[in-house]
Formats: structure tokens, sequence, C-alpha cells
């Protein structure tokens, strides 16, 4: 199993999806579209590729049903 990290910034939850070291050459949007990421933030010389996590509510509650 996968184990995944989590990131919390600005009152939202991201996945972290990759973080590489920045780089003068480094092409921030084709590593964002190789990664399906739609949030990158710099942090002392890294970048963090990162994935929203929407809200998420409860539409309805499961029916149990004994057979």
């Amino acid at each position: 199993m996968f184990r995944k990290e989590f990131l919390y910034f600005q009152d939202k939850l991201f996945i972290i999806k990759r973080v590489l070291r920045e780089e003068p050459d480094i092409n921030i949007e084709v590593w964002k579209e190789h990664l399906s990421a739609d949030t990158v933030l710099r942090k002392e010389g890294s970048l963090y590729f990162l994935e929203n996590v929407p809200d998420l509510e409860i539409i309805e509650e499961p029916e149990i049903v004994n057979q």
C-alpha cells in the first residue's frame, strides 16, 4: 500500500504529489501537468507539487438492512 503525505496550508488540505529541489532550469508548468498538480509551493529551496483535496460531505447515511 502506498503512503500519502498531506499538507495543510491556508485552511486547505493538499496531497503532496512530489517535492523537487528548485533549480533555475526547471519547467514548473510541465511538472504540474505531469503530476496532475494544481498548486506549487516554494519553501527553503524546494518546490512542493500539490493536489487540492476537495471538501467532503456525507450526502446520505447508508441504510443497514438485516437479512
